[in-house]
């Protein structure tokens, strides 16, 4: 499979704004952070960690975005992308592929429970042994305030 992106996460919460062309899009629900606990889930495919297909379920989201068209991907969300499977695309097809992306870093700066519970414990002076990494996925996602699941969003 050809992509223009390969899978990766991010740390922040991301509008995508197909602008001319068309993009092939696929969001997955995000793996288990107990299966890599050193690697950062929000960063998952970045850098030198690398976030194969495979280890992925069936996408949530397999659509093809053209002009006009926004998608929502929640931080921590892998996805990818490319512009080769743009069936139903019509003329959008045969136009380069411009999309932009606007970022909201909640997690960046830790505006979500797990950022809240640090800056209580450390205001209390306690000590902190929770590793968020090693959480159940569930336990883990509702910490980091990112949804349960993109369900929903899979028929619209």
């Amino acid at each position: 499979q050809v992509t223009s992106a390969p899978p990766h996460t991010d740390k922040q919460d991301v509008f995508v704004l197909q602008t001319s062309g068309a993009k092939h899009w696929r969001v997955y629900d995000p793996p288990a952070p107990a299966l890599r606990p050193g690697a950062d889930p929000m960063a998952r495919g970045k850098a030198n960690d690398r976030l194969e297909l495979d280890e992925l379920g069936p996408p949530l989201i397999d659509t093809v975005l053209t002009p006009g068209q926004v998608l929502y991907v929640p931080a921590g969300y892998p996805h990818t992308t490319d512009t080769v499977h743009l069936d139903g695309a019509g003329e959008a097809a045969e136009q380069d592929s411009v999309h932009l992306t606007i970022g909201i870093d909640t997690h960046i700066w830790g505006l979500n429970y797990a950022g809240a519970r640090k800056g209580a414990l450390q205001r209390a002076a306690e000590k902190d042994g929770l590793n968020v990494n090693r959480l159940s996925p569930e336990d883990h996602w509702r910490l980091m305030g990112v949804p349960a699941n993109l369900g929903f969003l899979r028929n619209h």
